[in-house]
């Protein structure tokens, strides 16, 4: 019974300390959206739960948010039986302290998880960070060249996504504009490509819609009873597999719907649509395409003057390439231009924006507005990441793991103390007991006067003291041989 506690013991710690080498985070949280809330407006955020081995989203989660100010709960929201929880909560128009916190909790198959973010209340959002691209940058806009080398007069040419990038397979609305030094701009453009002709209006302005089939797309552009045979562009592609359309104008009212329309490739992912107003995530939603197109109806801030900027992406863990982004201004005033013209002033404009700010109003100021706010980038795309929880899980569980582990192996080296202890315990009691029965029954002959030979029982307890060490050593050799037996079967198992 003591030794079958004692190798039972043995077993279990093994065994126990196998598994828990083993033992791995399950999964993860992440948490996307803006540090800083607009006070008496909504703040959305965006949870998701992954699997930490093959970083897939788990399939159903239950996520709870409460926003507090101090200890007070002031705003709630509870998403259950999800992929991706988006969570718009309503921050109130008045709070105690400088900062407020978002307590998150996770409930899912594999366990909970939960964290709390510090954030930062405003009274009105900071301007929008966004940045404007160089004329020359492709594949934002792109000056043309000429199709006859050593030309002496070209006339200049630039071509302008209205999505801001040229996205592969979807139909693109491109802007150009052709100027010809001090000379009127042609009245005629043949569009090679798609055997087309556009007619530029007084300030060159023209525009046509493309759907780009190659890595590539080269624009090649003749001028029909113009002495310069043509030009030709080439813009670079992005797969971007979806498109947010334009919007129709440069300028919203407060509280006036904006209509988001997005053509897609025919995928089943869900698209994520951010709205920014300034520094501000007003709100994040998340959809998907019927027949590849979506529309969605956002609403400008009532109380707002000021850039507004809608996102649109696919992956939102890793959105980059995946991005097109459009811009609005927002204000109640009669005139806005000169308002648009000073806010995108700060922001160090490239000749467009000076020379919107120089145009008469008309079409022209507005083609030039639109024109403007398509050249404007976001300079991170899609919702920055506020808390991944990857980090500071693994290390609790290696941390609690490790704590566990030495309690094993201490119990593991303590059993086998113990046990070879109690071997040469019982070794030495098992030599005392024969000593004495031999010693019993030499006296016994001694005393009925039979004769004895001291060499033979010499020799007797000689082979017995062998025999013991012998099955001692072997005793001891079985349980090594055991515990590396029962290792190399469990790393051959695969645990």
């Amino acid at each position: 019974m003591v030794i079958g506690a004692f190798v039972g013991t043995l077993l279990l710690s093994i065994v126990a300390s196998v598994e828990l080498s083993t033992l791995s985070l399950n999964f993860s949280t992440v948490c996307f959206g803006s540090p800083n809330v607009w006070l008496g407006h909504s703040a959305g955020f965006r949870v998701a739960a992954l699997d930490a081995q093959s970083t897939r989203f788990l399939p159903s989660i239950d996520v709870t948010a409460e926003l507090l100010d101090g200890q007070s709960v002031v705003a709630q929201s509870t998403v259950q039986g999800v992929t991706l929880a988006d969570l718009n909560l309503t921050i109130p128009l008045k709070v105690q302290n400088e900062t407020l916190s978002l307590r998150v909790r996770v409930e899912s198959d594999l366990g909970s998880d939960n964290f709390t973010l510090a954030l930062r209340p405003m009274k009105h959002p900071s301007p929008i960070n966004s940045v404007f691209s160089t004329s020359q940058q492709p594949p934002y806009s792109l000056k043309a060249s000429s199709l006859q080398k050593n030309q002496p007069t070209t006339p200049d040419l630039e071509l302008f996504p209205m999505a801001g990038h040229l996205i592969s397979g979807l139909p693109n609305l491109i802007f150009g504009r052709i100027t010809d030094g001090t000379k009127p701009p042609p009245k005629e453009l043949a569009l090679k490509e798609g055997n087309s002709t556009l007619h530029p209006n007084a300030a060159g302005l023209f525009s046509f819609t493309h759907i780009p089939r190659g890595k590539d797309e080269t624009f090649t552009f003749l001028l029909p009873g113009h002495p310069h045979p043509g030009l030709k562009a080439a813009l670079a592609l992005r797969p971007a597999q979806l498109l947010l359309t334009p919007l129709p104008k440069a300028v919203f009212r407060p509280g006036e719907e904006v209509l988001v329309e997005i053509q897609t490739l025919p995928f089943r992912s869900p698209i994520h649509v951010d709205l920014w107003a300034g520094s501000a995530l007003l709100k994040t939603t998340s959809t998907f395409a019927e027949n590849g197109h979506v529309t969605l109806p956002l609403s400008t801030p009532v109380d707002f003057t000021g850039l507004i900027r809608i996102d649109a992406y696919k992956n939102f863990i890793a959105p980059q390439d995946t991005t097109t982004s459009t811009h609005a201004f927002v204000t109640a005033s009669s005139d806005p231009y000169p308002q648009l013209f000073a806010a995108l002033s700060g922001r160090t404009p490239p000749k467009l924006v000076t020379e919107f700010g120089d145009a008469t109003s008309g079409p022209v100021q507005t083609t030039l507005a639109r024109l403007a706010l398509a050249r404007l980038f976001p300079p991170h795309e899609g919702a920055p990441l506020l808390r991944n929880t990857y980090d500071d899980r693994h290390n609790q569980i290696t941390h609690s793991r490790d704590q566990l582990r030495t309690h094993v192996h201490q119990i593991f080296l303590a059993s086998v103390a113990v046990g070879l202890l109690s071997l040469l315990g019982w070794v030495v009691s098992h030599q005392r007991k024969r000593k004495s029965a031999v010693s019993a029954v030499i006296h016994e002959g001694i005393s009925q006067g039979e004769e004895w030979d001291p060499e033979a029982i010499k020799n007797l307890t000689r082979t017995a003291n062998r025999f013991d060490i012998t099955l001692t050593f072997l005793a001891i050799a079985l349980i090594f041989y055991a515990v590396y037996v029962l290792l190399t079967r469990l790393l051959q198992w695969g645990f």
